[in-house]
């Protein structure tokens, strides 16, 4: 029956889903509803959903605002309420989460031991400022050493926190992905990169 339908589980789709989520709710296109999403953690995200209408039953919900991880959800219509749980999950490899992080962190290393050698050597530097930029590329290129390594793990354990606090992990977990299907790209890219470290350092 129509009560017994509401009462129970909603399919979803797409699922893993990006921008909009279609869900099957028996609803009539008359049918007062209420939607309200929640996190992993049991946060309400209700505030951060787009427009959502209903369709022939279908509710479509636009969660483009949504962080990705694994969401719950429901839809009351009079005295009954619809569940259903859906993931957003962004390809992080392909948008470079772990390199904007290792980048941010070379970087912020890369000025600090550069900058803490510059006043401590300031006086004994000639007043000439090519001179003077040709010290701080050189001594740019020999912090590498210690800063390309110390940023690789940095970024990992950057990289980690954000998918765990966004629940991110949760969901490659929850749609089959392994750990090592996580880590391989992660090992990857930090290989590469100090492979090329080696190669300059052998020039």
């Amino acid at each position: 029956s129509f009560n017994n339908q509401l009462a129970g589980s909603l399919d979803v789709y797409p699922n893993p889903a990006s921008n909009i989520i279609k869900v099957i709710s028996f609803l009539k296109p008359d049918d007062d509803y209420l939607i309200r999403i929640f996190n992993y953690n049991g946060v309400e995200m209700t505030n951060k959903l787009g427009n959502y209408y209903n369709q022939n039953g279908v509710v479509s919900i636009q969660v483009e605002l949504l962080p990705s991880g694994l969401y719950f959800g429901n839809i009351k219509s009079g005295s009954f309420i619809n569940s259903f749980s859906f993931v957003i999950r962004e390809r992080w490899l392909s948008k470079f989460i772990f390199l904007k992080y290792f980048f941010i962190i070379l970087l912020s290393l890369e000025l600090f031991f550069m900058g803490i050698d510059f006043l401590q050597n300031f006086g004994k530097l000639p007043n000439s400022a090519n001179l003077q930029l040709l010290y701080l590329l050189y001594n740019a290129f020999f912090t590498l050493t210690i800063t390309l390594p110390l940023s690789l793990v940095f970024a990992w354990i950057v990289t980690l926190t954000v998918f765990i606090k966004n629940n991110e992990l949760v969901s490659f977990y929850a749609l089959g992905i392994s750990q090592k299907q996580i880590l391989t790209p992660v090992i990857n890219i930090s290989l590469l990169i100090t492979l090329v470290l080696i190669i300059l350092q052998a020039t």
